[in-house]
């Protein structure tokens, strides 16, 4: 008997649904997703080109188990791709499920990490200024690099800058590998633009007699600087 096969395949970007079959050959058949076949999972497998994937925990986050009753493609297939992109760490995930016997398939989650750290490039600013951000944010060689990561750099970078006066900083990510470095690593390049430096001439109020005209001039130099931070 031919096995047939048949891919459930959510891309980058695709949250909560399914794409349509793609490559269908000579022993498939199509996904109907207006009547969900109903089969028990007999194995689920993880794939990775990364090494550093840790199979197991993949699986368990997914929530799929051997011996589990589900619908092809349905509720728990959806949640538990769900799952796996809400870590953050993949760059695409792929679920591809083979009948091994008529209502049963086996399922292989195949996963693609995002890159790794390996190191920091600062451009654009002193040393003293990258010593400064280096020992701020504590970037450690190995970590996985997300857009939360690059979120959070961007928003103490700026924080940094803007205790210094330099309120409309540019910083641009950027990222570069080559033959030496190890698989999926890369160095993360940052640019950062100072811009030129804000400063308060001066700050007229009128109508004051609730408070010192000091305090109020104060607060409001503090409100200007707050301003120029990144709302995370």
């Amino acid at each position: 008997m031919l096995l047939r096969y048949f891919y459930i395949l959510l891309l980058s970007g695709i949250l909560g649904s399914t794409a349509p079959l793609h490559g269908q050959s000579k022993g498939s058949f199509p996904v109907d997703y207006a009547l969900p076949l109903d089969v028990v999972i007999d194995t689920i497998e993880v794939s990775s080109s990364s090494e550093a994937v840790d199979a197991k925990y993949v699986a368990l986050l997914s929530g799929l188990r051997a011996g589990q009753k589900i619908s092809l493609p349905g509720e728990e297939t959806s949640r538990a791709l769900k799952k796996l992109w809400n870590e953050k760490v993949f760059a695409d995930i792929k679920l591809l499920a083979r009948e091994t016997r008529p209502g049963h398939v086996a399922l292989t989650l195949q996963v693609k990490e995002r890159p790794r750290l390996l190191k920091p490039i600062i451009t654009g600013i002193k040393k003293g200024e990258r010593d400064d951000i280096t020992d701020l944010i504590k970037w450690y060689r190995g970590e996985v690099l997300t857009e939360y990561l690059m979120k959070v750099t961007e928003y103490r970078i700026k924080d940094y800058l803007a205790d210094k006066g330099f309120l409309n900083p540019t910083i641009d990510f950027s990222t570069s590998s080559d033959s030496t470095m190890p698989p999926n690593f890369v160095n993360l390049q940052i640019d950062v633009q100072r811009g030129q430096k804000v400063k308060v001439a001066g700050i007229d109020i009128q109508g004051n007699r609730m408070m010192p005209t000091s305090k109020i001039r104060k607060a409001l130099k503090e409100a200007i600087v707050e301003m120029s931070r990144v709302d995370m």
